[in-house]
């Protein structure tokens, strides 16, 4: 009795054929964004306009002094 050829070699069943990189493009809506990017690499993006007074807000606060601290 000869061996069967089924099931076959895992090892076989998992080569990679093929591998590279494509763009796919989702439709989405399009919504306009505040984005604000900060010297230190801080990003802020705002969708709503109500947000701009909140996001001025934390900007203020982070550019008030603070005592102490590396100098």
């Amino acid at each position: 009795m000869s061996a069967s050829k089924w099931p076959r070699n895992r090892a076989s069943d998992g080569r990679v054929a093929d591998v590279r990189f494509v763009e796919v493009e989702l439709p989405a809506p399009a919504a306009p964004r505040l984005v604000i990017e900060m010297e230190s690499g801080l990003r802020l993006i705002l969708a709503d306009p109500m947000d701009i007074g909140l996001a001025a807000d934390f900007i203020a606060h982070l550019r008030t002094p603070r005592k102490g601290g590396r100098r």
